[in-house]
């Protein structure tokens, strides 16, 4: 059974780490048989050299978009172009190992109600060394119960296209939270969201990462998490824990940088 890769690269990726996330791709014990590129907007040179060295050895095809439209607009460009049912997205600094889509492959067919399959994932630093690691649960109950801060890694899902397509794919109002507000809204119509146990990539972040979006995204990515658990019918107190990523916005910039420390500590 073939699938397909999506990935979206613009401007401001680090070519190093984009090379990296193409080279895990050509490592895979389970090859892809199409990789779909959305390039949103204008490239510099290296971006584009790294593509077309890769484009000899991997299927990429490639389409891109005359300016910067956002992530999800890109992704359901994407999604449309894709011509296989299944579907793994890859952000373009993660790192896939190489056993993911195997895995991932081999656990779909076997579960043909599963819609959304993620994974655990290793935490590297801007040097790739492993800081932290991330384990989700496994079943959709438990994902569901946890959802309040989100419990898919969406640079580790496979998933099926036409059930994406047919939920309306990801909201091109979203800023950020596209994956977030799209699992609830999967789960709130019924769709089975699960994780293999186990560690399938490489998630590159620094504590700083978070200050990355502005205040306003944020308070859009924690309204979401607010509605989709109150329509989950989730306890209060998972509504309003969703409020916490606000915290350090407004506090004093030293208590600030405590908090995310502290928040990375326990996330190891």
């Amino acid at each position: 059974m073939d699938f397909s890769v999506l990935i979206c690269v613009y401007g401001k990726d680090k070519p190093e780490w984009f090379d990296q996330t193409l080279y895990s791709l050509s490592q895979q014990t389970k090859k892809a048989n199409e990789i779909i590129l959305i390039i949103d907007g204008i490239l510099n040179k290296k971006l584009e050299k790294i593509i077309d060295a890769y484009k000899k050895i991997l299927p990429i095809k490639v389409s891109r978009n005359s300016k910067n439209m956002g992530l999800a607009f890109s992704l359901n460009k994407g999604l449309y172009l894709c011509s296989n049912e299944l579907v793994a997205r890859l952000d373009s600094d993660d790192i896939a190992l190489p056993y993911r889509f195997e895995k991932q492959m081999n656990f779909m067919i076997k579960n043909p109600a599963t819609t959304v399959l993620g994974g655990g994932i290793n935490i590297i630093n801007y040097k790739g060394v492993i800081i932290g690691k991330r384990e989700y649960p496994t079943s959709c109950e438990s994902i569901k119960k946890g959802m309040w801060r989100n419990t898919i890694a969406h640079g580790t899902v496979m998933y099926r296209k036409t059930k994406i397509l047919e939920e309306g794919a990801y909201n091109i109002k979203c800023k950020r939270g596209q994956d977030y507000d799209l699992w609830f809204r999967l789960l709130i119509k019924g769709e089975i969201l699960e994780n293999l146990d186990e560690v399938i990539g490489y998630w590159r972040y620094e504590p700083n990462d978070f200050f990355k979006s502005s205040f306003k995204q944020k308070m859009q990515q924690v309204i979401i998490g607010f509605k989709g658990t109150r329509s989950l019918g989730l306890p209060l107190w998972k509504q309003f824990i969703c409020f916490v990523p606000l915290l350090p916005y407004l506090l004093p910039k030293f208590l600030s940088g405590f908090y995310m420390n502290l928040k990375n500590y326990f996330h190891k």
